[in-house]
């Protein structure tokens, strides 16, 4: 399935914490990346925790890349803080036939941001309500 989907964070994660954050690589480089209209990229490392649904929370730790800024955008945010990201997305990348291996059909998450999360989160109301 290609595309980039926004995800309405507050309906998606219970608690997201800052984990890391600095340049985004380029692979096999120590050089940053650039994205294709001339902008640095940055990695955001964060520990999140998914809705449960009645089950069991799941909790794993997402890189999210921010592109644009000219400093580390997540400089100021003591690792271990609670974190919200602007504009998230989420998309996949396509998967690929590699003889009789297929790679690829990975989740990928982009923000246009990163801050500390407000004090209070305002209560999730269930749909209908």
């Amino acid at each position: 399935m290609a595309g980039t989907y926004v995800v309405d964070l507050r309906q998606t994660f219970s608690s997201a914490f800052l984990m890391s954050a600095g340049a985004k690589t380029k692979f096999g480089s120590n050089e940053q990346d650039i994205s294709q209209s001339g902008e640095r990229k940055w990695s955001v490392e964060a520990a999140v925790t998914f809705h449960s649904n009645g089950m069991k929370a799941s909790s794993e730790v997402i890189s999210v890349t921010i592109t644009g800024p000219a400093s580390d955008p997540a400089a100021a945010i003591p690792p271990g803080s609670p974190v919200e990201f602007e504009g998230f997305r989420i998309g996949f990348s396509a998967p690929e036939r590699a003889g009789d291996r297929i790679r690829g059909g990975k989740p990928w998450f982009q923000a246009s941001g990163v801050r500390p999360a407000s004090a209070q989160r305002p209560a999730v109301q269930p749909k209908g309500e």
